[in-house]
């Protein structure tokens, strides 16, 4: 049929998606009315039929990811477990202290390049690109401090 689907994150405000097929380029404006987040964490993988999760970890040692899926400030909104990703944790109302991010190969995922893109206050932070070597393999991505 030709049609496709695919998942795409948002942050709050304005985002400006494109989408490229072959040499056409489509582009609009969508607009997500919420209260901006202090933290977000993005993930995508190269892929398919693999399952990569992410992790944040709050100072109080609470960890959001696949099977923990939301705290009083904390949410997985966005949870691929078929390939390419993507993954997305935010979080509201940051606690003092250290956030620690993480990815683990869940399954099938020997091989794979993970990105992920680190957001707060809504702004891009940083972007890392991981390797996984081994079956079931956790990679501690990094650490912010608020």
């Amino acid at each position: 049929s030709g049609g496709f689907t695919t998942q795409v994150v948002l942050g709050a405000g304005l985002n400006k998606v494109k989408l490229v097929i072959g040499s056409k380029v489509i582009e609009q404006n969508i607009t997500l009315n919420r209260e901006p987040v202090d933290l977000r964490a993005t993930l995508t993988w190269n892929t398919a039929n693999s399952d990569i999760d992410l992790y944040i970890t709050d100072p109080e040692k609470f960890t959001c990811f696949y099977s923990n899926k939301s705290s009083s400030n904390m949410r997985l909104d966005v949870d691929n477990t078929s390939g390419y990703g993507p993954e997305n944790i935010y979080v509201t109302k940051v606690k003092k202290g250290t956030y620690t991010i993480s990815v683990k190969n869940y399954s099938r995922g020997e091989g794979t390049e993970a990105t992920i893109y680190v957001f707060i206050n809504e702004k891009l932070k940083d972007m890392h690109k991981v390797r996984f070597t081994g079956s079931g393999q956790t990679i501690t991505v990094s650490n912010y401090s608020f």
